[in-house]
C-alpha cells in the first residue's frame, strides 16, 4: 500500500503537524506501508528530520514553470495556490509511476479542500486512483471533499 502525507513546516509553523505526521507515518511503516512525505522547502524546515525515515519529495509551490513563464504565487489567492500546489504534487507522483493511492494525508492550514479536490480531478485524468483521504483540522474548516477528518480538539461529540 502506499500512502501519502502532506505537510509543511518552517520556522514558523508547522513543527507540531510534522511531528505528528512522522509519529502517523512511522506506525504505517510499522504496519507495513510504503509512506511517503510530501513538503515544501521553506526556511527552518523539518525536512532533514522526515528524510530520516521516509521517502521525501519536495515541491516549490512559489515558483512554478508554466512554459517558461515562472509565476511568483506568493501574491496569488488561497484557491489558485492550492490548485497550483496540487498540479505539482501529482506531477510528482506520476514522475515516480505510482498507479494507486491507498490513502493521502493532509495535515496543513493553508491547503484544504480546493486542494484535494484538484487532486482528484487530476488524478482521474491521469489513471491515478486515490481510494481515500483524510484531513488532519485543527480549525474546523469546512473539508467536505475528504473521506475522513480527524480533529483532536473537537470537544463534543455530533450526533445525528
Amino acid at each position: 500500500m502506499t500512502i501519502i502525507i502532506r505537510c509543511d513546516s518552517s520556522n514558523s509553523i508547522g513543527g507540531g503537524h510534522v511531528k505528528r505526521c512522522i509519529t502517523l507515518g512511522q506506525e504505517l511503516k510499522f504496519r507495513n506501508q510504503k509512506v511517503i512525505f510530501f513538503t515544501t522547502n521553506s526556511k527552518g524546515n523539518l525536512n532533514k528530520e522526515i528524510n530520516k525515515s521516509f521517502e521525501l519529495v519536495v515541491i516549490d509551490p512559489y515558483r512554478k514553470d508554466k512554459i517558461n513563464n515562472l509565476v511568483d504565487i506568493k501574491n496569488v489567492d488561497n484557491k489558485e495556490y492550492q490548485r497550483l500546489d496540487a498540479e505539482l504534487c501529482l506531477n510528482a507522483i506520476m514522475k515516480r509511476k505510482i498507479n494507486l493511492i491507498n490513502a493521502i494525508i493532509l495535515d496543513s492550514y493553508t491547503l484544504g479542500n480546493e486542494w484535494i479536490i484538484e487532486l482528484k480531478n487530476l488524478s482521474s485524468l491521469k489513471l491515478i486512483n486515490i481510494e481515500k483521504t483524510l484531513y488532519i483540522n485543527d480549525f474546523n474548516a469546512t473539508v467536505s471533499s475528504f473521506d475522513f477528518e480527524l480533529n483532536q480538539n473537537q470537544l463534543e461529540i455530533k450526533k445525528e
